[in-house]
């Protein structure tokens, strides 16, 4: 079924306002989307080994594989290009040209309007990152999840052999952190870090640090991860 806008100020407006959504949500706590399915203690996402701040989402004793860790975080969803349409005065309904709606496959949620040459960068793709360096031994499926309804998903590698003690008791490890949003203005991000993100706020403090690399949702995107 199309994603129907119908708005007096037009689609500027709509993503006028999902911005400012977006600005209130990010001064909020842990953001992760909420849950009742079963199995998944209120939240999608996992963590191995320890329970997050939170206490939601999933933990798991031992590090999961890639496509384990698809399911398990609940990110096994794709998303999927709607027309947008727009009201009129004689109240025929007019499709927007030059945008389409992101919404959840899964649920039918709205995500984000973008321009129709936008490419959709697939949770699962992003995980088909990672499984070379999780299927060779490299790094362990750390944390992983969504944020915002879908809008934003990250999954956190854990790498092997990286881990070290800063002080008597300090243990630091190293990371890498792979992240997407389903939305415009946004890109693919691939960080190495030492924040264990399991929120939003973790996922903005890891993104400040130096040596992110960003892919735009381009055609180009998926062959370059």
């Amino acid at each position: 079924t199309p994603a129907r806008v119908s708005l007096s100020g037009g689609v500027d407006d709509l993503m006028k306002t999902a911005k400012n959504k977006g600005k209130e949500k990010d001064k909020m706590t842990d953001e992760v989307t909420r849950t009742t399915e079963q199995g998944f203690n209120g939240a999608r996402m996992l963590s191995v080994g320890s329970t997050p701040w939170h206490k939601l989402g999933r933990v798991l004793d031992s590090a999961p594989s890639v496509d384990d860790a698809l399911r398990l975080s609940g990110l096994d969803w794709n998303v999927v290009k709607q027309p947008v349409f727009h009201g009129t005065e004689l109240g025929f309904p007019k499709q927007v040209q030059g945008k389409v709606a992101l919404t959840r496959g899964d649920t039918g949620e709205f995500l984000s309007i973008v321009s129709d040459g936008y490419h959709v960068f697939q949770n699962n793709r992003l995980f088909d990152a990672i499984r070379p360096l999780v299927e060779k031994g490299l790094a362990t499926v750390e944390t992983a999840g969504e944020l915002f309804g879908g809008k934003k998903v990250w999954c956190l590698l854990k790498v092997q052999g990286a881990t070290g003690e800063v002080k008597r008791g300090d243990t630091m490890c190293r990371y890498l952190l792979f992240t997407n949003s389903h939305g415009a203005g946004t890109a693919c991000v691939i960080s190495a870090v030492n924040v264990r993100v399991v929120c939003n706020n973790t996922l903005r403090e890891a993104l400040r640090q130096k040596g992110n690399f960003s892919i735009p949702h381009r055609s180009t995107l998926p062959a370059l991860v």
